[in-house]
């Protein structure tokens, strides 16, 4: 009766039992996949094949913020002129320099015109204002050019720039000028003019002077050269003249041999007549 009771209960359960088996095979495949994977993963990202850079502490962006304060200004006045914009750091205090340019143009807009001047802005301290000034020497349009400290709004491919307002150098709106500023100008004009001729008289008596030097250089040289030559000729004569000297003694010398000779063959003679 209970071998009967247990035949039964394995019959019951049999297939239960299987199908916890394949699960549990299923569940270890899993698992081993999933280990396999996973190492295969961790191969591929071999730590040194990675490429971690550092930015350096002094391209950091030092969070200035810069920008020009102003309105547009129209000088009545003629070059040349000294022109000023006003530049304020509304962040934090610049680490560093940065850089500044002026443009120029006789009509329309600056930003497309020449560059006329370059500089560079020291270190701004946070809510500071300096003013930037450049001498014009033309009239027209002028406007400030300034670039943002590097990595400006963590951007450090491009440097961020920003323009000043327009600074119009306007002659043509120049007031007439009193009548005491033209006396000036007349009497320094004239103060000028009567510089200027007293140079150009400096500068041709400087010019007579050194022709003069000229001259008498070359008359010096002419006259060294002709006692040069003149020494070199009495030399030669002097020369001339004991040879001929020379000549003359050889010639006395020879003529006495001559009268010696002639005297001895007279004597023969006269010893071979008395003979």
């Amino acid at each position: 009766m209970r071998s009967s009771r247990l035949s039964k209960y394995r019959e019951k359960y049999k297939g239960l039992k299987f199908t916890t088996k394949i699960l549990a095979i299923c569940y270890v495949l899993l698992i081993s996949i999933t280990l396999i994977t996973a190492s295969t993963l961790a191969y591929f990202s071999n730590g040194t094949d990675m490429n971690i850079s550092i930015s350096s502490a002094d391209y950091w962006w030092d969070k200035s913020d810069l920008e020009f304060i102003g309105s547009n200004q129209n000088i009545k006045a003629c070059a040349p002129i000294e022109i000023s914009v006003e530049l304020k750091n509304n962040g934090f205090s610049m680490t560093g320099e940065t850089e500044y340019e002026v443009y120029f143009v006789a009509n329309g807009n600056p930003e497309n015109g020449d560059l006329v001047a370059e500089g560079t802005v020291g270190i701004i301290n946070a809510d500071e204002t300096v003013e930037l000034t450049y001498d014009a020497e033309n009239d027209g349009v002028y406007k400030f050019k300034a670039y943002q400290r590097e990595g400006y709004g963590d951007n450090y491919d491009d440097r961020e720039v920003i323009w000043s307002e327009r600074v119009h150098v306007n002659c043509n709106a120049a007031g007439p000028r009193t009548q005491n500023e033209t006396e000036d100008s007349d009497l320094d004009d004239q103060k000028d003019v009567t510089s200027d001729n007293d140079e150009d008289k400096e500068s041709a008596a400087s010019e007579g002077d050194s022709e003069k030097e000229a001259d008498k250089k070359k008359d010096n040289d002419k006259d060294k050269s002709k006692d040069d030559s003149d020494k070199t000729d009495k030399a030669v004569d002097e020369e001339k003249e004991k040879d001929n000297e020379k000549e003359k003694e050889k010639a006395k010398d020879k003529e006495k041999e001559n009268l010696d000779n002639s005297d001895v063959d007279d004597t023969d003679e006269a010893q071979d007549g008395d003979n």
